[in-house]
């Protein structure tokens, strides 16, 4: 195979960016913490690899492969950093949680406030997905209760690959009308999967994780607590899809014991999904009531910062 291989950095500074995406129009890669990325593919001829990163300009490389299984070289890649912020959207409109829109929303205002405070511009919306997607970096569906038209899927495919981000949360074994169906439908062409599943501790009946896959959503997390979950799969290794943090090897799973995924990503394209298995984590509850709000415990807030 022909190997292109290549580092990204910021235009200013000429520091390296990590968890850029790379897209060859066939196959996607992702820089590492040096920036470096390598694109493996077949044949000869001209290619354009795109490049993406949230909170950058795009950019288009033309590439001269002129023998086959040769090694090709693109240098220092410089993305130039946008002047504003990331743009976040919790969509609202296919009841998360089973609650009405404006509840839906008041119930990740906290959470969303937060973000704010780092420098997300935050909205949510409650109409259809499709008019909330032209100015929209990351989009953020959690426990739908109802199912998106063809149309809104299609739409959400397309954000994807063009270098959108998605990141979907679910819920355990259909809590809280939880759409298991409506929702592996919408993560299917990304090659991932939730399960109908409970996962809880033993002793506690939440989950504390601790174990984890080395990869920039994941870097310095020691902890993210749970409220129960549902596990997460790979259903299609051609996205490249990772299980990035499991339970621990005693974690209870219905009627058996053992580790399970509970995060996992995936390459589309230009553009990334994101899976959990919970929905809790990032809520402004106090679900296991020590009198810490749930996306304050531990690591949750610093995993949100990563995946946006």
């Amino acid at each position: 195979a022909t190997r292109i291989t290549g580092r990204i950095v910021d235009d200013k500074s000429q520091q390296p960016l990590t968890n850029a995406v790379i897209f060859d129009g066939t196959n996607s890669a992702l820089t590492n913490s040096q920036g470096l990325f390598e694109i493996a593919r077949e044949g000869v001829g001209e290619i354009k690899l795109q490049v993406t990163k949230q909170g950058y300009e795009g950019k288009t490389i033309p590439v001269t492969i002129k023998e086959p299984s040769s090694l090709n070289p693109v240098g220092n890649v410089a993305l130039l950093s946008r002047p504003d912020s990331i743009q976040l959207v919790f969509d609202c409109s296919k009841r998360p949680l089973n609650l009405e829109n404006v509840d839906a929303i008041k119930k990740i205002e906290p959470f969303a406030k937060a973000l704010f405070d780092q420098q997300f511009a935050v909205r949510a919306v409650i109409t259809p997905t499709l008019s909330s997607l032209e100015q929209t970096d990351v989009l953020i569906i959690a426990s739908p209760s109802q199912s998106y038209s063809e149309t809104e899927l299609r739409s959400i495919q397309s954000f994807v690959l063009k270098g959108g981000k998605l990141v979907v949360l679910g819920e355990w074994a259909g809590f809280a009308g939880f759409n298991l169906t409506a929702t592996n439908q919408l993560l299917n062409p990304f090659g991932l999967q939730l399960s109908g599943d409970t996962l809880r501790e033993t002793q506690t009946g939440f989950l504390s994780i601790q174990s984890f896959v080395p990869h920039p959503i994941t870097e310095n997390l020691k902890l993210i607590q749970l409220y129960q979950s549902g596990s997460v799969q790979v259903s299609n290794p051609a996205f490249k899809g990772e299980l990035l943090a499991r339970t621990n090897a005693t974690s209870f799973h219905i009627a058996s014991i053992g580790a399970y995924a509970v995060l996992a990503t995936s390459l589309y394209g230009n553009g990334k999904v994101v899976v959990l298995g919970d929905t809790s984590l990032w809520l402004d509850e106090d679900s296991d009531k020590n009198g810490v709000v749930n996306y304050q415990e531990g690591n949750n807030f610093q995993l949100a910062l990563q995946i946006m």
